[in-house]
């Protein structure tokens, strides 16, 4: 069973419905495991003339798998899409995690919600819409709002600042809360029930809640067999200010073509 997962800004951001975090992941039954592969957000899709994270804002399901199928050459059985609210209730929910930073970094441009448009009393810079936040390297513990930040910055001034960084954030923080899961909270049937209330206040997708629940066991059975990747960066190549893709910040194929990472994700699933 082939999955894509779509993060989405949701209610009180500026563009509630791009999806900024994109994963597409496959079940295997058969092996009981499950590999996920994080996608860039900033991939140019020439057949929307737009990146991938604005497929589901224009056109829905359908927009997202079909131009997920052509960077992939997966075709998405279901589909499922949650907010960031869900991300940081739900972290919440499970009494917080425990995140190893191996790449410290400080990011003084991550916005303040609800702060978008503020005039900053005539302030040029706008600093007032923008708070500085920083990560120190080692074992951090990160309640639902600070893992949400570690996980969306990407404004630090060294490498952590590139959105391949930011995917492999992502990868780092859903490890941890796998892991929270498997040792803690499998034994609080109290903070199941909150897990389960929480997640269907934040989550839409094509999947009926029957079939939702059976794949949340399923990740449990799985739990020692689940791989996160993201595709190397060596296979993809960014464009600024090209008017092929209309002088946008973008990821293309380095070939030409999907070819290549169409191979490489075809052996790591």
């Amino acid at each position: 069973m082939i999955l894509l997962i779509l993060g989405k800004g949701g209610e009180g951001h500026t563009a509630p419905n791009l999806t900024d975090t994109i994963m597409i992941s496959h079940f295997n039954i058969e092996k009981n495991s499950i590999s996920f592969i994080s996608i860039p957000r900033d991939i140019w899709v020439a057949e929307i003339r737009a990146k991938l994270n604005t497929a589901y804002y224009y056109g829905g399901f359908d927009m997202a798998k079909e131009s997920i199928k052509t960077i992939t050459a997966l075709e998405a059985d279901n589909l499922i899409i949650v907010d960031f609210s869900l991300f940081k209730d739900f972290i919440d929910a499970i009494g917080g995690i425990s995140v190893y930073v191996e790449m410290p970094f400080t990011d003084d441009r991550y916005p303040i919600t609800g702060k978008e448009n503020d005039l900053c009393n005539g302030d040029l810079a706008y600093a007032c819409r923008y708070e500085t936040i920083s990560f120190n390297k080692g074992l951090n513990y990160m309640n639902g709002e600070t893992a949400l930040k570690f996980v969306r910055s990407r404004n630090s001034i060294l490498e952590e600042g590139s959105e391949l960084a930011r995917e492999n954030r992502q990868q780092i923080v859903v490890s941890a809360i796998r892991e929270k899961l498997a040792k803690e909270v499998v034994f609080s049937p109290s903070i199941i029930n909150e897990i389960y209330n929480v997640t269907l206040d934040h989550l839409e997708s094509d999947l009926d809640i029957e079939t939702l629940m059976a794949l949340a066991k399923f990740v449990y059975q799985a739990k020692d067999s689940i791989t996160f990747q993201t595709i190397p960066e060596e296979l993809l190549t960014v464009s600024q200010n090209d008017r092929r893709y209309d002088r946008q910040y973008v990821f293309i194929p380095r070939s030409g073509n999907w070819k290549e990472v169409q191979e490489w994700i075809s052996k790591s699933i």
